[in-house]
């Protein structure tokens, strides 16, 4: 293998998986807020000093998943759409510390028979720290490279419980300061590449105030997500395939009315299934289509389902 061919592989490595799950799987707003979302870093995974990502996204709830039984596909008229923008950057601090932002801006509309509404801003902001635990120093027939990571959402953005606007169109974000630490592995071998990506995270206890004036706390359990991909790097064709599974669980959430009134929401379930094709336009762009259906796997309880389809560009700037 020569040696631009070896590096382009290792561009591709985590790539897709990165991206695509950025990008690809929009957050499952409505009445069961926010079950489909997990925390995707931006983490630089190749030989780069920095990295910015720009892309767009376009997700369509079609389905509901209750509590128990079966998901049941949205009726004609039913229409509700996530449209984000978003912007990943990050940067080395060191050999092997590297920080990292996402802002994301976000349009969300509904149409219900006729009844319409539409809301436009910026959402969640978040900031990442990655530390590279196994670096790849050398070859190995087994080991991947590995990170670690860190990312603290915010809730800049107004949530399901601030929403003033009709069919809560303007609740774009999760209305909670969110932690989330996990690992993205990669592993190239020939012409296929692995990436294995375990997350957790958890939300603080946040205080609402009622239409009617009465305030209300809000407190979220633990979450967590498994993000498995295999990708395939075409021959002679700087093009690469890639498939994805991605289940994410969120906990049911406390609601304390401060009246000796508790309430507890049912967990969440929701599987992202993606397939990504990235083209590498030289060593520093990339360009990536992803499309994510959260209706090819399950189960699926107590959030909505979408399909999303995404496009990014990448630019890098080598060490």
């Amino acid at each position: 293998m020569s040696r631009s061919e070896a590096l382009g592989l290792k561009l591709w490595t985590g790539l897709s998986l990165s991206v695509g799950l950025a990008l690809g799987a929009a957050p499952a707003l409505g009445a069961a807020c926010c079950g489909g979302s997990s925390a995707a870093p931006a983490l630089i995974s190749g030989d780069d000093a920095y990295q910015l990502t720009a892309g767009i996204s376009r997700g369509v709830v079609i389905g509901d998943a209750p509590v128990s039984g079966l998901p049941v596909f949205r009726s004609p008229g039913h229409d509700e759409v996530t449209q984000t923008l978003r912007l990943d950057g990050a940067m080395l601090l060191s050999d092997r510390w590297q920080a990292s932002f996402t802002a994301p801006v976000v349009q969300r509309s509904l149409d219900l028979a006729g009844l319409e509404g539409s809301t436009t801003r910026l959402g969640d902001v978040s900031l990442g720290l990655g530390y590279e635990a196994l670096p790849e120093w050398g070859y190995s027939e087994w080991r991947p490279r590995g990170f670690v990571f860190a990312q603290l959402q915010l809730p800049t953005a107004p949530s399901i419980y601030d929403a003033q606007a009709w069919g809560a169109t303007d609740a774009v974000g999760s209305g909670f300061l969110r932690l989330a630490v996990g690992g993205l592995f990669l592993k190239t071998r020939g012409a296929w590449d692995y990436s294995l990506m375990p997350e957790l995270h958890r939300a603080l206890a946040r205080s609402f105030v009622g239409t009617d004036g009465s305030v209300f706390e809000v407190i979220p359990g633990w979450g967590a997500s498994l993000a498995l991909g295999a990708g395939y790097n075409l021959p002679v064709t700087p093009l690469r395939v890639g498939l994805r599974v991605a289940p994410v669980w969120n906990a049911g959430r406390t609601v304390d009315s401060g009246q000796g009134g508790l309430g507890q929401s049912s967990d969440q379930w929701v599987w992202n299934a993606g397939l990504d094709v990235s083209w590498l336009a030289g060593t520093d762009w990339s360009v990536t289509g992803s499309y994510t259906d959260q209706t090819l796997l399950g189960p699926a309880v107590n959030t909505t389902l979408s399909r999303t389809l995404a496009l990014s560009v990448q630019r890098r700037w080598p060490r």
